[in-house]
């Protein structure tokens, strides 16, 4: 049993020398109305100036780790353990909550499930745009997830899921959080709820721009195919696109 006085949300913040963004992250978590959080950094050994202005927000933070890790998955493992939150949302460093009351709203939702996803404001410098994404809910998500992954920086997760799930496979390099949804979601056939505001601001700058297109991504994604989506699943999908194609239209 948890303790009763136990925060609604734990915040995870992984981060490795974030100096120039990480300000932007602190001040989007200690300016939230609501209270019902703990904050835990998990700082992968910075050597740039990310530790002295995570030092100012020091009465603010509930666990500081700074050490190194072997990875994203690693240090978002160490967040979980370290948490103690009933859910557990990931705001590395870099990313911010969209606005002051994202936790408070999550709060006030009467019936919440093991995964909770909102929109998120992506912010890509790589094209100079700007996509607001996941203002409606996915409607398969069976077929959603076969493609891609829902936005961890606006997803509460249930922490006991988390738990009973082993956390992210950390023999990935790119897609853990992608084998995680298709794991709790198709797999396990967790509840999920859709969230109708943004939750979070994403800059598509740092691993998911660097390693899209790469063979670890292409690898890891045929993986999660094949792990969770069968073989008459992924024959349906073919005929299914093969169809629209033929008709001329999306599915």
């Amino acid at each position: 049993m948890f303790p009763k006085n136990r925060p609604l949300v734990s915040v995870v913040t992984v981060c490795f020398n974030e100096e120039d963004r990480i300000r932007d992250t602190a001040e989007s978590v200690v300016s939230q109305i609501s209270n019902n959080y703990e904050w835990i950094i998990v700082d992968g050994g910075s050597t740039d100036n990310t530790l002295e202005v995570l030092k100012e927000y020091g009465d603010k933070i509930d666990v500081m780790i700074s050490e190194k890790d072997s990875g994203v998955y690693n240090a978002m493992n160490k967040g979980i353990r370290a948490s103690s939150g009933e859910f557990c949302i990931f705001i590395n460093g870099g990313d911010k909550f969209y606005d002051k009351d994202a936790i408070e709203k999550f709060e006030c939702e009467k019936e919440k499930a093991d995964i909770n996803y909102g929109g998120i404001y992506e912010i890509n410098k790589v094209k100079n745009n700007v996509k607001v994404k996941f203002l409606q809910p996915v409607e398969d998500y069976a077929y959603y997830l076969y493609h891609r992954c829902l936005p961890h920086q606006s997803t509460f997760i249930s922490r006991k899921l988390l738990e009973e799930l082993a956390c992210y496979d950390e023999s990935y390099v790119v897609n853990s959080d992608w084998d995680f949804y298709s794991k709790a979601i198709v797999k396990n056939q967790s509840t999920v709820k859709h969230l109708s505001y943004i939750v979070s601001v994403f800059y598509f700058d740092g691993l998911s721009a660097h390693t899209k297109g790469s063979l670890a991504n292409q690898e890891e994604s045929k993986k999660i195919r094949k792990k969770y989506f069968n073989l008459m699943f992924r024959i349906r999908l073919f005929v299914n696109i093969l169809i629209s194609r033929l008709i001329g239209r999306n599915i």
